[in-house]
């Protein structure tokens, strides 16, 4: 079952788990319109009710549309010699300098208020649904350093 937000998916789970009561109950109505129609084509066997909300992949879809020369020329008129690379997972976007001390200075700066503003500006281009807004938009500031040092400079086990 797909919902439009988040808060929306939220409500068809247990904790960590879907409801199964719930589940039960949408799995039991779907049967329901299915028996309507003996004829429907659908196999119903082994029937698995799941929630998602859209929002959050309307916003990662939006994000996977930037090319990498995109990407790349943001952070050529950024110009921040400090800036090593800016890395996108799942929608999310994180400016990663060289060093801790960097990325803490140029937070410190107010350049990360700046860098989503930047940023938000080339991905809404692609927002097609309209659910990105610049308020709700931030990104994240790391470094190389913390990279290397803490997730042997795998992108792997960063997002993991």
């Amino acid at each position: 079952m797909i919902l439009e937000h988040q808060r929306d998916a939220e409500k068809f789970h247990d904790g960590i788990n879907f409801d199964a009561t719930k589940q039960q109950a949408i799995k039991a109505h779907f049967l329901n319109i299915l028996n309507r129609q003996p004829s429907h084509g659908y196999d119903d066997t082994g029937l698995f009710v799941v929630f998602s909300a859209f929002v959050p992949i309307a916003k990662e879809e939006a994000d996977s549309k930037l090319s990498e020369q995109q990407i790349e020329d943001l952070k050529n008129r950024l110009g921040n010699p400090d800036l090593w690379v800016i890395s996108r997972c799942f929608g999310n976007v994180t400016f990663m300098f060289y060093t801790d001390e960097q990325a803490a200075k140029h937070e410190a700066d107010g350049k990360k208020k700046e860098y989503a503003a930047r940023y938000f500006e080339i991905l809404k281009v692609n927002d097609e649904f309209e659910y990105l807004t610049a308020e709700d938009f931030a990104v994240r500031f790391d470094s190389k350093q913390n990279f290397d040092n803490n997730f042997e400079g795998n992108w792997y086990f960063y997002y993991k």
